[in-house]
């Protein structure tokens, strides 16, 4: 029987990701806006022994500071990635999504309802595309109920010199 507790050769997805990325964002606030572009910063870190990556999102805007986290994880008895995301935006966990990891495209894709104030859902789809082990991508797409938008666009780079993480050295 699989060990259920420890981490699998799914985490070491997540691994991938560990380090400190600079992004670079296109935000859509609302369907048929003007894209918004800002920078960022992303520290992620395994937690709990290798079972969850911990992001901590900071976007230094025109306007004023931004900060999200999120974790993302392989849950062992469902199989399938989890994730979910909290921001200064609110004070409520924004949504808990879940996916599968489609190893011929390298895309990590995750789905999740986003409960409204006004009672209403949006259908929120998440894709990371994994280009190289110092390169990978975000884009969400939101969906009101009118069809799919791309939302976010985020461009991860992982700065120059800094290590790679256990699953690529």
């Amino acid at each position: 029987m699989q060990d259920r507790k420890s981490p699998g050769v799914e985490h070491r997805l997540l691994e991938s990701m560990a380090g400190t990325w600079d992004a670079d964002a296109t935000m859509v606030l609302e369907q048929g806006s003007q894209p918004v572009q800002s920078s960022a910063v992303s520290e992620n870190a395994m937690i709990m022994g290798g079972r969850y990556l911990q992001f901590h999102f900071t976007v230094n805007g025109a306007n004023e500071l931004f900060h999200g986290m999120g974790l993302l994880g392989y849950d062992r008895v469902s199989k399938c990635y989890q994730n979910f995301w909290i921001d200064d935006s609110n004070t409520r966990m924004a949504y808990i999504g879940r996916g599968q990891f489609d190893e011929a495209k390298q895309e990590l894709t995750l789905l999740a309802t986003i409960e409204q104030p006004d009672g209403g859902r949006v259908e929120l789809r998440e894709v990371y595309t994994y280009l190289t082990p110092n390169h990978f991508v975000l884009e969400m797409f939101h969906d009101h109920g009118e069809g799919e938008y791309r939302s976010m666009h985020i461009d991860y780079t992982r700065p120059a010199g800094q290590p790679l993480s256990p699953r690529e050295s």
